[in-house]
């Protein structure tokens, strides 16, 4: 049985491809451990194997009936759902369906990707005991029925993937809420009228066409633990009532049209672990107040209107682990902010903004738990440091799209840890050092577009050695006999977020074959 899900891609208006390239679904280097993926599985699997009734000596009919109408009332139910008969006893074995410990009362549904088309059944408060509902990846269409606001021991309701809208009149007691990927055309105001969302604790609402300002979703929903409003069209300035929400441990606001400053009242969120504002207009400086949130690991500012030299306030952020600066218009202050000196960075974006100058020597002083490091698409001039590779736990190293010159430093072949090499469209000399062959674990090397010349050392073949099979199958690349280009699979789920391959040039042999044409 699938566990609970908050977003994903909907089959119907196609948003699967744009997520595959966002940055969320990076998540090999981009993932945040916190407890609600732990909370969520809980709320929705112990229903069905802690509460499951093995016990059937008496069961009430009207549930089993109220489920053979519900049977009966969409398209797909039918096929999918045979051993929903009139036959059994008791419908507390039936697939999707768990009771109470007594077998009395059926508590929770799951009827998740069952490919059920229609409308929603208008009689779900029929099960009086119904605690968890979970319809999500269906092709349910049409408004939410006022009949599951009645539904008054419902704490979790998961309608995500379909197309569903309307408002929520009655779910007084709805802890988890899940609409994401519904194609909703409204405000939060009309959504959520007064008192309806007051005990949510998980609300997910991404990937809609939800408008409007949040100030009301804040001043109502105040025992909120993870927010995800993401890929919506919100706007407005981010609301100082953001502090009514104290509890907050993820808040996701990212792909909006927000504008203006993130508001220093988001300091008082002291239990924030993870926090996006990407891809939206925020502009200004970044509150200090950030410096007192000791909880947050997750930081993510991209694609926003931040420029100039880099706050210094970044380099005071030391509980921070995953940040990510990508996409905005800094110049410089890399080293002024004292960037390098986090303590407990693991990962670091700062590709696509217009710093220049040479590539700090300072960047291969980082703590050694940094894993990821991207300067990519920048304005980058002069040799790559040597002492870039003392970045031995360093698993993604990008440099690309740049300009820089010099030969490839041989000390990268110290890089025990590199996963990815990305070292493309700069303007690179000099032969492929062999040392790179001392990097087993290399997975994908990109050094195309460069000025490089002379034959592939023998032992760059050494790349991939160590590379568990079971985790990131390769392809035989047949370096003896035919191979005329090198190719890796890089898993879906990490850092590139496709399958990928890399050529060098169209005329590289795998014997001794030169770089140039």
């Amino acid at each position: 049985m699938e566990k609970w899900r908050c977003g994903g891609s909907n089959p119907v208006n196609e948003k699967k491809s744009h997520l595959c390239n966002s940055w969320f679904v990076k998540s090999h280097f981009y993932k945040i451990k916190s407890f609600f993926p732990f909370f969520l599985f809980l709320v929705w699997t112990l229903p069905f194997y802690a509460t499951r009734s093995t016990d059937l000596t008496f069961y009430d009919h009207s549930d089993k009936n109220v489920l053979l109408n519900l049977k009966s009332h969409s398209v797909g139910y039918e096929y999918r759902f045979p051993e929903w008969n009139s036959t059994e006893e008791s419908p507390c074995k039936w697939p999707g369906i768990s009771c109470d410990t007594g077998g009395n009362h059926v508590t929770a549904i799951d009827l998740s990707s069952s490919m059920i088309v229609g409308e929603l059944f208008r009689n779900f408060s029929a099960l009086t005991e119904l605690r968890y509902l979970n319809l999500s990846d269906n092709y349910f269409h049409g408004t939410i029925p006022n009949d599951l606001g009645k539904c008054k021991n419902l704490i979790a309701l998961n309608l995500s993937n379909n197309m569903i809208g309307g408002e929520f009149y009655g779910f007084n007691n709805l802890e988890v809420l899940d609409l994401s990927s519904n194609g909703i055309s409204s405000s939060l105001e009309k959504m959520f009228p007064a008192k309806s969302c007051r005990n949510l604790v998980v609300l997910n609402l991404s990937w809609n066409n939800i408008t409007g300002s949040i100030e009301h979703l804040f001043n109502l929903c105040r025992k909120l633990h993870s927010l995800d409003l993401s890929s919506n069209n919100l706007s407005g300035n981010f609301p100082k009532g953001i502090s009514n929400c104290k509890d907050l441990v993820t808040l996701n606001l990212s792909g909006n049209k927000f504008s203006g400053e993130v508001p220093g009242e988001i300091g008082s969120l002291l239990s924030l672990e993870s926090l996006s504002l990407s891809n939206n207009k925020f502009s200004r400086d970044v509150p200090e107040s950030l410096i007192g949130m000791s909880n947050l690991s997750f930081l993510d500012l991209s694609d926003n209107g931040f420029g100039g030299d880099v706050q210094q306030i970044f380099g005071r952020l030391n509980q921070v682990k995953h940040l990510r600066l990508s996409g905005n218009s800094y110049t410089g202050g890399l080293v002024s902010s004292e960037i390098h000196k986090l303590r407990n960075i693991v990962q670091l974006d700062l590709s696509d903004n217009n710093f220049s100058g040479s590539l700090p020597v300072e960047i291969s002083q980082m703590s050694r738990s940094l894993k990821m490091l991207v300067l990519a698409n920048n304005q980058f001039t002069g040799n790559i440091p040597r002492e870039y590779g003392n970045l031995s736990r360093v698993q993604v190293l990008d440099l690309s799209f740049n300009k820089l010159i010099g030969s490839i430093p041989e000390s990268f072949g110290k890089l025990s840890s590199i996963l990815w090499l990305m070292l493309a469209n700069n303007s690179l000399t000099g032969e492929i050092p062999g040392e790179l062959g001392n990097c087993s674990n290399l997975l994908w090397v990109n050094i195309a577009n460069n000025q490089l010349s002379g034959t592939i050392p023998t032992d760059f073949f050494n790349i991939g050695r160590n590379v568990v099979p079971t985790t990131f199958a390769s392809i035989d690349i047949g370096i003896v006999s035919s191979c005329r280009t090198l190719k890796r699979w890089i898993p879906t789920e990490d850092y590139i977020g496709s399958f990928l391959f890399t050529r060098f040039t169209p005329e590289i042999s795998c014997k001794g074959g030169l770089i140039h044409e």
